[in-house]
């Protein structure tokens, strides 16, 4: 005890509630604590380290107080002496430096090997409004990466199967497995604290819905509304732990060998520690032989929340394409890679592998051929690219 009080280091402390010196806050919850700048000034008060709930299994989830670190560095306007806590902060930089050559090993790892992924339009971000052709089938397996500094997630291996099912519907679903890295550095506080895991994620199903056929000078609308369902850990941080909700319209248009798609749409998590959240695509796409088309996207989303990755907003560039197998036309190798170049540094990833089947007839074909709208390149693009999810 003697030697706790004569260090002048930072030390992380789990206590309970009922056991804090300080005064609580007026809702009750361990968020923020009192705080004395000197007997002449006013009391202040201060946010506190609140668990990150998600990660932290229900034994542990008192609350954790870094003292000395955390207060200043959630709120850096309340520092009395910033020189002071300078050191402090330079401190918790390091022990994040000295895990980043692991971390980037680890993104690596999961880029080759391969929730929260943000994979709607595979392998981009941005989707579009058309929906598989009617009694086809579309399969992947894939893997990929979303990480921030705070915290990096991981999905992979993950299993897509998608089906039209009716003319102008497809019926979706993933099944995906991951993993979660908190970064555990207090610079990031309060966000990407915990535990790491792997296992089973929240299931994914979804209907997408062509509502407006593409014309000369029109493009194609459709929805894509899909359902998050709770099949993962919650406690471990595999999983938001109740049903959210993916709410995008996208627009699609096609001119010559190019195609653009792009929209948006909301998303709803109701989760304590989560956001609802907006987000927005835009991709272009060109293809530049039978065999290979390349893309890029612009795509932004807005807060997530605490108990996320993207704890903050940010906007991504990305660049990726598809594969054409030349003896093998329903299967295809693809392939995304992108950055952030606004808001919080973030990364995105996606490798993933496609096969696609179905009965061709002409009673097929013309029921289906009327949404399509203009189709870039040749009719191979058609039955044997991707339906993008």
């Amino acid at each position: 005890m003697q030697e706790r009080v004569e260090s002048s280091g930072p030390n992380a402390v789990t206590v309970m509630r009922q056991f804090l010196h300080h005064r609580q806050s007026e809702d009750g919850l361990v968020r923020s604590v009192y705080k004395h700048v000197n007997p002449y000034q006013s009391e202040e008060e201060v946010p506190l380290l609140f668990q990150h709930k998600i990660n932290i299994p229900p034994p542990a989830r008192f609350g954790v107080v870094y003292y000395r670190i955390s207060i200043y560095a959630v709120r850096d306007e309340h520092m009395p002496q910033k020189g002071a806590y300078d050191s402090l902060r330079s401190a918790g930089k390091a022990q994040g430096m000295g895990g980043k050559c692991s971390r980037i090993a680890l993104f690596l790892l999961l880029m080759l090997a391969s929730s929260k992924l943000w994979a709607q339009g595979p392998p981009y971000q941005t989707d579009d409004p058309v929906p598989v052709d009617l009694h086809h089938y579309e399969f992947y397996i894939f893997g990929g990466v979303d990480g921030t500094p705070a915290e990096i997630d991981s999905a992979g291996p993950a299993f897509e199967f998608n089906w039209g099912a009716i003319p102008r519907v497809q019926l979706h679903a993933i099944l995906p497995w991951g993993g979660v890295f908190p970064s555990n550095n207090p610079v990031y506080l309060p966000g990407g604290t915990g535990p790491s895991a792997f296992g089973l994620n929240d299931m994914e199903l979804g209907v997408k819905i062509a509502v407006i056929k593409e014309t000369k000078r029109f493009p194609q609308i459709g929805t894509f509304t899909m359902f998050e369902i709770p099949t993962g850990n919650y406690d471990k941080g595999l999983g938001v732990g109740k049903v959210w909700y993916k709410l995008p319209v996208w627009l699609q248009k096609n001119i010559g060998k190019w195609t653009l798609d792009g929209g948006g749409g909301y998303e709803v998590v109701p989760q304590g520690y989560y956001r609802d959240f907006p987000y927005t695509g835009w991709l272009v796409k060109k293809e530049l032989s039978e065999r290979l088309e390349l893309g890029a996207e612009v795509f932004a989303h807005g807060r997530e929340g605490d108990a996320a990755a993207q704890t903050e907003g940010s906007t991504m560039i990305d660049v990726g394409g598809y594969y054409h197998f030349k003896h093998h036309p329903g299967e295809q190798f693809l392939l995304c890679y992108g950055h952030s170049v606004a808001g919080q540094t973030e990364n995105y990833a996606y490798a993933g592998m496609y096969w696609t089947w179905g009965k061709e007839d002409k009673t097929t074909t013309a029921r289906n051929d009327w949404m399509q709208g203009p189709i870039s390149g040749n009719e191979f693009e058609r039955s044997a690219g991707p339906g993008h999810n």
